[in-house]
């Protein structure tokens, strides 16, 4: 239908949005330019951005990677509360999916040098 094909074209572009943060430090500005509510601005639109695409992924039945997101925003704002909406409606779909957070991102990538 022209929705789902709507949803289709708009999931690549949402991905990408959301995969650009990285959490509220500004990698590229020095510390004393860490502006809190350019931060706080950031963090609001990855969470927006974030929620929508864990509602298309919900529609489109991509439950692994619905439960990843949830987790990773999750990870960044325990307190969300849409996100563990989403989380509980994509364990109902999907009961066999591990029931515990995947590693932090920051761990995820580091390789494990003694």
């Amino acid at each position: 239908t022209r929705r789902s094909s709507y949803l289709r074209a708009l999931l690549p572009v949402l991905r990408q949005a959301v995969n650009i943060y990285h959490g509220e430090f500004l990698h590229d500005q020095p510390v004393t330019e860490w502006n809190h509510l350019l931060r706080v601005r950031f963090f609001n639109e990855y969470s927006d951005m974030s929620i929508k695409l864990g509602h298309i992924l919900l529609r489109m039945h991509r439950y692994d990677e619905l439960i990843e997101r949830m987790w990773q925003l999750l990870d960044h704002d325990h307190t969300n509360t849409e996100a563990r909406q989403l989380l509980l409606l994509a364990y109902q779909h999907h009961p066999t999916a591990p029931r515990i957070p995947p590693l932090r991102p920051a761990l995820r990538h580091t390789p494990l040098t003694p």
